[in-house]
Protein backbone atom coordinates (compact mmCIF):
# COMPACT_ATOMS: atom_id res chain seq x y z
CA UNK A 1 0.00 0.00 0.00
CA UNK A 2 1.50 3.42 -1.35
CA UNK A 3 1.11 6.07 1.17
CA UNK A 4 -1.14 9.23 0.45
CA UNK A 5 1.52 12.05 -0.17
CA UNK A 6 -1.46 14.49 -0.62
CA UNK A 7 -0.51 16.60 2.77
CA UNK A 8 2.62 17.52 1.19
CA UNK A 9 0.80 19.10 -1.84
CA UNK A 10 1.29 22.25 -0.31
CA UNK A 11 4.35 22.15 1.15
CA UNK A 12 7.54 24.39 -0.60
CA UNK A 13 9.18 21.10 -0.18
CA UNK A 14 7.17 18.66 -2.28
CA UNK A 15 9.28 19.28 -5.02
CA UNK A 16 12.38 17.20 -2.65
CA UNK A 17 9.83 14.66 -1.69
CA UNK A 18 9.16 13.95 -5.90
CA UNK A 19 12.45 14.20 -7.31
CA UNK A 20 14.59 11.84 -4.88
CA UNK A 21 13.33 8.54 -4.99
CA UNK A 22 15.93 8.55 -1.69
CA UNK A 23 13.52 10.81 0.30
CA UNK A 24 10.89 9.31 -0.34
CA UNK A 25 12.06 6.22 0.94
CA UNK A 26 12.63 7.79 3.92
CA UNK A 27 9.68 9.56 4.31
CA UNK A 28 8.03 6.51 4.12
CA UNK A 29 10.01 4.88 7.14
CA UNK A 30 9.49 7.46 9.03
CA UNK A 31 5.92 7.55 8.22
CA UNK A 32 5.36 3.99 9.51
CA UNK A 33 6.21 5.34 13.08
CA UNK A 34 4.54 8.20 12.24
CA UNK A 35 2.64 10.35 9.68
CA UNK A 36 3.16 13.77 11.09
CA UNK A 37 6.76 13.34 12.13
CA UNK A 38 7.38 12.13 8.25
CA UNK A 39 5.66 15.83 7.79
CA UNK A 40 7.84 17.68 9.69
CA UNK A 41 11.17 15.83 8.52
CA UNK A 42 10.68 16.88 5.45
CA UNK A 43 9.70 20.05 6.06
CA UNK A 44 12.92 20.47 8.45
CA UNK A 45 15.04 18.59 5.65
CA UNK A 46 13.84 20.98 2.95
CA UNK A 47 14.32 24.24 5.30
CA UNK A 48 17.90 23.42 6.11
CA UNK A 49 18.95 22.61 2.93
CA UNK A 50 17.42 25.91 1.51
CA UNK A 51 19.35 27.98 4.28
CA UNK A 52 22.32 26.34 3.96
CA UNK A 53 22.20 26.48 0.01
CA UNK A 54 22.36 22.33 -0.84
CA UNK A 55 20.33 19.49 -1.36
CA UNK A 56 19.71 16.08 0.39
CA UNK A 57 21.99 14.37 -1.96
CA UNK A 58 24.76 16.57 -1.57
CA UNK A 59 23.96 16.55 2.55
CA UNK A 60 23.83 12.05 1.97
CA UNK A 61 27.19 12.64 0.27
CA UNK A 62 29.37 14.34 3.47
CA UNK A 63 31.79 12.35 5.09
CA UNK A 64 31.32 13.02 8.98
CA UNK A 65 33.82 15.78 9.29
CA UNK A 66 31.72 17.24 6.91
CA UNK A 67 28.35 16.69 9.04
CA UNK A 68 29.83 18.02 11.66
CA UNK A 69 31.51 21.45 9.39
CA UNK A 70 27.89 21.36 8.37
CA UNK A 71 25.76 21.50 11.65
CA UNK A 72 27.78 23.92 13.43
CA UNK A 73 27.26 26.50 10.45
CA UNK A 74 23.56 25.53 10.50
CA UNK A 75 23.43 26.02 13.79
CA UNK A 76 24.80 29.10 13.96
CA UNK A 77 22.42 30.32 11.11
CA UNK A 78 19.50 29.01 13.15
CA UNK A 79 20.42 31.11 16.60
CA UNK A 80 20.97 34.36 14.41
CA UNK A 81 17.62 33.60 13.59
CA UNK A 82 16.75 33.77 17.24
CA UNK A 83 15.69 29.54 17.13
CA UNK A 84 15.25 27.81 20.18
CA UNK A 85 17.60 25.85 21.52
CA UNK A 86 14.51 23.18 21.17
CA UNK A 87 13.97 23.99 17.64
CA UNK A 88 17.59 23.86 17.13
CA UNK A 89 17.62 20.37 18.27
CA UNK A 90 14.37 19.26 16.26
CA UNK A 91 16.39 20.31 12.65
CA UNK A 92 19.61 18.16 13.77
CA UNK A 93 17.49 15.15 14.75
CA UNK A 94 15.75 15.61 11.61
CA UNK A 95 19.54 15.73 9.75
CA UNK A 96 20.71 13.16 11.60
CA UNK A 97 17.99 10.74 10.80
CA UNK A 98 18.31 11.64 6.85
CA UNK A 99 22.32 10.50 7.55
CA UNK A 100 21.65 7.24 9.42
CA UNK A 101 19.44 6.53 6.26
CA UNK A 102 22.23 7.65 4.24
CA UNK A 103 24.25 5.15 5.96
CA UNK A 104 26.67 8.05 7.87
CA UNK A 105 26.64 8.16 12.21
CA UNK A 106 27.56 11.58 13.23
CA UNK A 107 29.11 10.59 16.46
CA UNK A 108 30.78 14.21 17.27
CA UNK A 109 28.06 16.26 19.29
CA UNK A 110 27.41 19.83 18.72
CA UNK A 111 26.62 22.21 21.02
CA UNK A 112 23.29 24.40 20.72
CA UNK A 113 22.90 27.14 23.32
CA UNK A 114 19.91 26.13 25.46
CA UNK A 115 19.39 22.63 24.50
CA UNK A 116 16.13 22.18 26.80
CA UNK A 117 14.44 25.31 25.61
CA UNK A 118 14.74 26.19 29.43
CA UNK A 119 15.75 30.35 30.53
CA UNK A 120 18.55 30.48 32.25
CA UNK A 121 18.33 33.18 35.08
CA UNK A 122 21.28 33.38 36.91
CA UNK A 123 23.91 30.65 36.89
CA UNK A 124 25.41 32.29 40.07
CA UNK A 125 22.80 30.62 42.35
CA UNK A 126 23.50 27.74 44.62
CA UNK A 127 21.56 24.84 44.18
CA UNK A 128 19.05 23.89 47.04
CA UNK A 129 20.74 21.17 49.04
CA UNK A 130 17.92 21.03 51.53
CA UNK A 131 16.79 17.57 51.67
CA UNK A 132 13.03 17.35 50.43
CA UNK A 133 10.03 17.31 52.84
CA UNK A 134 8.26 13.70 53.28
CA UNK A 135 5.67 15.01 50.70
CA UNK A 136 8.66 15.27 48.04
CA UNK A 137 8.67 19.12 47.92
CA UNK A 138 11.18 21.44 48.43
CA UNK A 139 10.28 23.97 52.04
Amino acid sequence: MVPNHARFARSPYKRIFDEDAKVQSWIREIERGSQSGAAGALRKLGNSCETMGTTPQALAELDEQGAVAFLREFVIRLEDRDATGVTIRTYIKAIKSWWTFNDLEVTKRVRVKDPNGNMIVNESLTPNTEPPSPSGYYR
